[in-house]
């Protein structure tokens, strides 16, 4: 994963789960973390287009919240965190994504889709890809 292909929003995000994990003491950094860190960006992408859809930001802030603190801590607070293999299928999911789109950066839109791949974080945001895509393509009609 080449992190030089992330856009500015996308690499801040991450960023944001590292410091989301770490503050948690969590040894590994998860596609959740990068989900509340995405929900949390403000001025994000991702607020916006759910949104659109009528789906609650905080509602599922509030979903993440409980899974987060279910996940096992080290005390003290861990000082590196390593990547989970679920985040790991994200970004390369991500990088997927960004191409079959024609982009060449990797935007919080591009992790947004693909998190909208694994099961888990599909139930847990309650949206469909497609559905996802659909308002994307109305906000890029929109503006362009």
């Amino acid at each position: 994963m080449d992190f030089n292909k992330f856009t500015t929003k996308s690499s801040e995000s991450v960023q944001k789960a590292m410091e989301l994990t770490v503050s948690r003491g969590h040894q590994e950094v998860t596609s959740l973390h990068l989900l509340m860190a995405l929900l949390e960006q403000p001025g994000g992408v991702v607020p916006t287009l759910l949104g659109r859809m009528n789906v609650s930001a905080a509602d599922i802030a509030g979903k993440i919240e409980k899974e987060l603190s279910a996940l096992p801590s080290v005390s003290g607070g861990a000082e590196q965190a390593y990547m989970s293999p679920d985040l790991k299928a994200v970004f390369d999911a991500a990088e997927s994504e960004a191409g079959k789109l024609r982009d060449e950066y990797i935007s919080a839109e591009h992790l947004f889709l693909a998190m909208l791949g694994q099961p888990k974080l599909k139930n847990i945001i309650g949206v469909s890809r497609d559905d996802a895509l659909k308002v994307l393509a109305g906000c890029a009609a929109a503006s362009g």
